[in-house]
């Protein structure tokens, strides 16, 4: 019951954070020939639907969270408030890599409360970690929209400093972001498996950094990177096959999926582990 509140409470608040996006920046989607075929600048879904969908995403996180803990509904203002907020910070700073990749950083941490109703023995350096994994993956992402964000007058890394000053520093965020990762295996003591994730995603990461450059960036998600390791000989050969209808590398979408999802479960035994007489039979 707890992991289906977990994945519940946590499906609604990242779904709310893009139909906000989109309702505040629906005129530069629309200008934006990358973005202007999506769902509300293209017309298929009206504002009126968008902010029906964020208000009832938003109940159901509370409620969700309601029914987890006390603490968990205590944070979730906060937790809530800040994935709203990321996407207005384009307007005013080039730091909105770093407050997307604040706001998604709560989420081990909300694992946690709902497990263990508390925050007590949390590894804090694990939402540092991903805080600066997040924000380099949005700082490289950011590069397909440099030119546009510099002739709207949008602030983002890319289009402050340049791609290839965007990339280095994406580059040092996931140095430090892994380094992290690494050190709350040790503080948790995790199992082997743990740690195996971390040296798969770690190579992928990798290998993405010598594949993306600032002057292609066709290959930008997770499972395109296992594909493209596959299909250079470099992983499992099956990772390289395309699904016959979708033409996606649905086996390596799962990986990635399924590696997200063990690191996640990793962490949430540590919180039982941690707080035995927290915990309630749900």
């Amino acid at each position: 019951m707890t992991r289906t509140l977990l994945c519940y409470g946590d499906s609604n608040t990242h779904g709310t954070p893009p139909i906000i996006e989109l309702g505040e920046y629906r005129r530069f989607d629309a200008a934006n020939p990358r973005t202007a075929g999506r769902a509300l600048p293209a017309g298929a879904v009206s504002l009126t639907e968008s902010w029906l969908m964020v208000a009832a995403s938003g109940a159901l996180f509370f409620l969700a969270c309601a029914m987890l803990n006390r603490t968990a509904l205590l944070i979730a203002p906060f937790a809530l408030g800040l994935t709203l907020v990321y996407s207005l910070t384009k307007r005013f700073t080039w730091l909105c890599h770093v407050v997307l990749g604040l706001a998604l950083a709560c989420s081990p941490l909300g694992g946690w409360v709902a497990v263990a109703d508390g925050v007590n023995g949390y590894p804090w350096v694990l939402s540092v970690g991903v805080l600066l994994w997040v924000a380099g993956f949005d700082c490289i992402y950011a590069c397909l929209d440099a030119d546009f964000d510099r002739e709207a007058g949008l602030h983002s890394m890319p289009s402050i400093f340049g791609r290839t000053t965007s990339f280095r520093i994406a580059v040092f965020f996931h140095l430090l972001a892994f380094g992290l990762f690494t050190l709350t295996g040790v503080q948790m003591g995790l199992n082997f498996w743990y740690y195996a994730g971390i040296v798969i995603t770690g190579a992928a990461l990798f290998y993405q950094h010598l594949i993306v450059n600032p002057r292609d960036l066709s290959l930008l998600s997770a499972p395109r990177v296992y594909y493209a390791m596959a299909a250079d000989g470099l992983f499992f050969r099956s990772l390289a096959r395309l699904s016959p209808r979708f033409r996606a590398p649905t086996a390596a979408i799962l990986l990635q999926g399924g590696l997200v999802h063990q690191q996640n479960i990793a962490v949430t035994k540590g919180a039982r582990a941690r707080q035995p007489e927290t915990l309630v039979a749900v």
